[in-house]
């Protein structure tokens, strides 16, 4: 089989959704499967840096998705593309393949959000000139989204809610539910970094990987300091990966600077050989996000034998809700979460090692040893199931 991944951004392993289309294409590689790619690199596309020249011009990703793909379209069994790339049929890309898209959390739902978060902060309302070409825009931008959930030949869902609003939108078509996935050599590293429950308790180390940003709960952070620290003094935050110097999280987190280094720890960039050290003393996980796809932090921290404390939205829940417990507060509520945070670092040492062993149980579920077989059979099924002769609709 040959399988064609069409994505706006860079291919890279450590690029958000793209890194799963990456490390994806590796262990379906080892499958024997034939796996080629066009990024925004190949495409040409550049996400404008001026925010005006975004909103007034917006160079569109799937004009020229399409165009790349059209080229190559032919000599592929399966095409799939990222969700608002390929927004048309099979027969109108020249495939006589399969055409699937991929949810990277669902456009509906991060606009949903960003309507609530707009409402909720009026004063960064964009200037009056620019709020009709920015609704032109947003309404440009949807359609094209629910195109190409609708004329794929199936779509694959990261979560439950997901699952069930593209059911809605593609009417009877074939819909997937497929989690993310990572290498199992990744998940056998957290593993095995993973140190004693003793240790961990001891450390009382709250974690939050994810770059800095409103929707991932950055106005919330100064709150659940206060408030975990109200609880239990000794608890140590450590903050992987929100490219913030320390200075400036320090001001953001309302801390003093000397906080910095001593019960507030920043790395603000990491390589993925260094997370599994870096996770190893961890006790919980935090991830106060607003919306997701499916937060591959969860992931990394569950093979590690780390529980994650998250905010009950979309994205954010799936794996935590599968954990025995309470591991679940209501958008924004800063003190549960702060007592959810302390309540796990009092745990004893049995209590711990029987959560992080079945933390570390459903990391192994997310392996592409496990997923990536799943996957071809369904694109296998599918190949099978639509025959080139039916492409005309």
């Amino acid at each position: 089989m040959r399988i064609l991944f069409v994505t706006h951004q860079q291919w890279l392993a450590t690029a958000g959704a793209v890194g799963q289309q990456v490390t994806l294409s590796e262990a379906l590689a080892a499958l024997g499967v034939t796996v080629e790619h066009i990024s925004g690199v190949e495409m040409g596309y550049q996400r404008a840096a001026n925010r005006v020249t975004r909103i007034l011009h917006n160079p569109p990703a799937a004009a020229k998705a399409v165009r790349a793909t059209r080229r190559v379209a032919r000599h592929f069994d399966v095409v799939e593309g990222h969700q608002a790339l390929l927004p048309l049929t099979a027969e109108q890309l020249g495939l006589r393949g399969v055409l699937a898209v991929r949810s990277a959390g669902i456009a509906q739902t991060y606009d949903a959000y960003l309507q609530a978060d707009r409402a909720a902060n009026p004063s960064e309302r964009p200037h009056v000139l620019a709020r009709l070409p920015r609704a032109l825009q947003r309404r440009r931008a949807l359609e094209v989204a629910r195109r190409s959930y609708e004329r794929a030949d199936v779509a694959i869902a990261l979560n439950a809610d997901e699952d069930r609003v593209l059911r809605e939108i593609r009417r009877g078509r074939r819909v997937e539910l497929m989690t993310i996935g990572l290498p199992g050599a990744k998940l056998e590293r957290l593993r095995l970094a993973a140190r004693s429950p003793g240790e961990r308790l001891t450390a009382k180390r709250a974690v939050f990987v994810g770059y800095w940003s409103r929707r991932k709960g950055a106005e919330d952070w100064p709150a659940i300091l206060a408030e975990t620290w109200r609880a239990d003094a000794d608890v140590q935050f450590c903050f992987l990966g929100t490219g913030l110097a320390d200075d400036s999280l320090a001001a953001k987190l309302g801390v003093d600077r000397r906080e910095v280094g001593e019960r507030v720890v920043n790395h603000p960039r990491f390589t993925p050989d260094e997370l599994p050290d870096l996770m190893s003393c961890a006790t919980v996980a935090v991830l106060p996000s607003y919306a997701e796809g499916y937060p591959v932090g969860t992931v990394e921290a569950a093979a590690a034998g780390v529980p994650t404390i998250a905010y009950d939205t979309i994205g954010a829940r799936e794996l935590p809700r599968r954990v025995p417990g309470d591991w679940l507060v209501q958008a924004g509520d800063a003190r549960s979460m702060a007592g959810l945070i302390a309540k796990t670092c009092q745990m004893s040492a049995g209590e711990f090692r029987g959560l992080a062993e079945h933390c570390q149980r459903l990391a192994s579920e997310h392996s592409w040893d496990r997923l990536a077989p799943q996957l071809l059979r369904i694109y296998e099924e599918t190949l099978e199931a639509t025959p080139a002769v039916a492409r005309a609709r």
